[in-house]
């Protein structure tokens, strides 16, 4: 397949997957990924589309970089979220509207983040389009938080591709 016509292709998703309307910046996210995936020489439409689909997903149909932000307004919430991390409502109040404290304790001491009182938690946090996290994760793509547009494409992509994110 040739490069996608972007005026039927943004037509459709659109309608189709953001209810009839996109902002300025989701048209700049979705043709960032498109102008990769041309600039790659890629083909495999399944790929494209699953990649697109992460975007959506991790970024809250934003389809532009954005960093976790683990401000959650309920004990049940986080527990629901961090089932192995939180056994109790109780062991989980402490991080309600409390994000920065939370990212501590859920990352912490994990994906090449040293535990607390160490910050790196909150400092490697989901970030970007493909929400890369843990200090290991962006050392492995050679990037820092807080990546611009250009930079979480180019992550995700060679995360997806290369199996760097599943290891397949």
């Amino acid at each position: 397949m040739g490069s996608i016509n972007r005026a039927v292709f943004f037509d459709e998703i659109r309608q189709t997957i953001f209810g009839g309307f996109l902002e300025q910046s989701q048209v700049d996210g979705v043709n960032a990924v498109l102008d990769e995936w041309d600039a790659r020489g890629l083909r495999d439409v399944r790929w494209l589309f699953c990649m697109l689909a992460t975007d959506r997903h991790e970024t809250g149909a934003k389809m532009q970089p954005v960093r976790e932000d683990l401000y959650y307004k309920s004990a049940e919430r986080i527990r629901e979220v961090w089932p192995n991390r939180f056994p109790t409502v109780a062991s989980a109040k402490p991080y309600v509207k409390n994000p920065k404290a939370l990212a501590i304790k859920v990352y912490g001491g994990r994906l090449g983040n040293a535990p607390a009182p160490s910050s790196d938690g909150w400092d490697y946090r989901g970030d970007g389009l493909p929400q890369l996290t843990g200090k290991a994760n962006f050392a492995k793509f050679g990037v820092k938080p807080g990546m611009d547009l250009k930079t979480s494409v180019r992550v995700m992509f060679d995360g997806m591709i290369g199996g760097l994110f599943t290891g397949k």
